[in-house]
């Protein structure tokens, strides 16, 4: 299992705001993790830290 952490786009952050964290989907992660070069065969779980503005999510390659 793989870790990444990066600062969210605007565009997440937006959803965020509009959807709350039950909102967002998987695709929606995998959207945001493509727009940083980040590709995985699955997603195993993610975090938004508010305080920081950084997703971090654990994957499978």
């Amino acid at each position: 299992m793989k870790n990444y952490k990066f600062e969210a786009s605007e565009s997440f952050k937006d959803l965020l705001l509009r959807y709350g964290l039950d909102g967002i989907s998987d695709l929606d992660i995998g959207e945001e993790a493509s727009e940083h070069n980040i590709t995985y065969k699955q997603l195993e779980t993610w975090d938004y830290d508010d305080n920081s503005g950084k997703l971090e999510i654990y994957v499978e390659d």
